[in-house]
C-alpha cells in the first residue's frame, strides 16, 4: 500500500516585532543539531477518521473540526459526475480511513525545536499565540482538506499583546523559513478568553506546497529586524561539526533563529539588528556538536548593534548531557 501524506503547519502569532515531549538520549555520535532539537519537539496526537465523515481533532491546546466530505485527492482522474450536487467532483473525494496527526507547538521553545522561528521572510519579528503541524495520510493518493472549522488554539502562555491575531503561511521546504501573509484577504482570529478562534479556514489558506500557518497581530511598538547593523555570533570550539543559535526576546512569545553566514568557513551566525533605536533583550541559546559531543550555552543578551556599526560576540558552548539539554530547551 502506497500511503501519501498531506502536511499543514499552523500557528498563532503577533505581528510585527518580532507541550513538548520528553527527549530520549541520542545514541548516534553523528546526530545533527536539528535531529537533537527534533527529538525534543512534541509528539503528535494521532486520530483515525473516516474520510467521508470527518470528525474532531483535539490536542492539549488545539482543536478543530474536519467537516464531512472535505478531504479530497489533490490529483487523479478528471472530474466525473457530481452525483450529490455539491459542486465537487466525486472522483476526487477521499474514501476510507485516513490518519490525522496533530503536533502542537504552544510555547516558543516548542517552536524552536520544531524549526518554526517567529520571523517573517522580510525580517519582521512575530509574537506567537501557538502553532500546530497537521498531516493527513491515506492510501488513495495525496490528500487535501477543503476547510477546517471551529479552529481553537490555546497557548501555554499568553502573548504580550493578544489582540488582532490573523492567519499567516510559510513554506517549510524553503531554504530559509519565514512567515508570509497569504495573498487573499487577512483571516482574523476571534478572542475567547485565553484562546483564539477561527470559525472557518478555507482551502486557499490550507493547501499550499509544504505549508505552514500561523495567526498574528500588528504591533507598532516592537523593533523590525533588518540586515543593517547586524549582530554576529561566533561559535567557538574544537572539531565543531554543527551548530544552531537562537534568541528568545524577553517578555515576548517569540523566538528568532540566527542564520549562518555562507561566506565564512567558521561557525558565524547573524542576528539582524534593530532599526528603531531600542534593544531587544533576552536569552541567546547556542547548541553545537563537536567530536560526538553535544555542547550548550545560554546567556542574556541585548540584540542590538554597536553604535555606528555591527557587533560581534564569541560564544564557547560547554558539553552537556541529553537529559540536561532537555531540561534547558523544553518549556521553562
Amino acid at each position: 500500500m502506497n500511503t501519501k501524506v498531506s502536511s499543514v503547519v499552523a500557528s498563532l502569532l503577533l505581528w510585527p516585532a518580532v507541550l513538548a515531549s520528553c527527549a530520549e538520549e541520542p545514541t548516534a555520535r553523528n546526530a545533527s543539531v536539528a535531529e537533537l532539537l527534533e527529538a525534543l519537539a512534541p509528539e503528535p496526537v494521532k486520530v483515525v477518521l473516516d474520510a467521508e465523515s470527518g470528525g474532531e481533532i483535539s490536542g492539549t491546546g488545539t482543536r478543530f473540526m474536519i467537516p464531512p466530505g472535505s478531504i479530497f485527492l489533490s490529483g487523479g482522474q478528471p472530474a466525473d459526475l457530481d452525483t450529490d450536487g455539491d459542486g465537487k467532483a466525486d472522483s476526487r473525494r477521499a474514501r476510507g480511513q485516513v490518519v490525522v496527526e496533530l503536533r502542537e507547538l504552544l510555547t516558543p521553545e516548542a517552536m524552536m525545536n520544531a524549526g518554526r522561528p517567529t520571523v517573517t521572510t522580510d525580517g519582521q519579528l512575530l509574537e506567537s499565540g501557538g502553532a500546530f503541524d497537521l498531516t493527513i495520510a491515506g492510501d488513495e493518493g495525496e490528500l487535501l482538506v477543503t476547510n477546517l472549522t471551529d479552529l481553537v488554539i490555546t497557548p501555554e502562555a499568553q502573548p504580550s499583546n493578544p489582540d488582532g491575531m490573523e492567519l499567516w503561511v510559510a513554506d517549510t521546504g524553503a531554504p530559509r523559513f519565514g512567515w508570509e501573509r497569504p495573498a487573499a484577504e487577512p483571516l482574523l482570529a476571534q478572542r475567547e478568553g485565553q484562546s483564539f478562534l477561527l470559525p472557518n479556514v478555507p482551502s486557499s489558506r490550507i493547501n499550499i506546497p509544504r505549508p505552514a500557518k500561523n495567526i498574528d497581530v500588528p504591533r507598532s511598538n516592537t523593533p523590525r529586524l533588518t540586515t543593517q547593523a547586524p549582530v554576529r555570533v561566533q561559535v567557538l570550539g574544537d572539531e565543531l561539526s554543527d551548530a544552531a543559535v537562537f534568541f528568545f526576546p524577553r517578555g515576548l512569545f517569540s523566538v528568532v533563529r540566527l542564520e549562518r553566514e555562507a561566506r565564512t568557513d567558521g561557525m558565524i551566525f547573524v542576528a539582524p539588528g534593530s532599526t528603531l533605536g531600542e534593544s531587544l533583550t533576552g536569552s541567546l541559546v547556542v547548541v553545537s556538536r563537536a567530536g560526538g559531543l553535544t555542547l550548550f550555552e545560554r546567556r542574556e543578551l541585548a540584540l542590538s548593534a554597536a553604535p555606528g556599526g555591527e557587533r560581534s560576540i564569541a560564544v564557547r558552548p560547554r558539553p552537556i548531557t541529553a537529559a540536561e539539554l532537555a531540561r534547558q530547551l523544553l518549556p521553562r
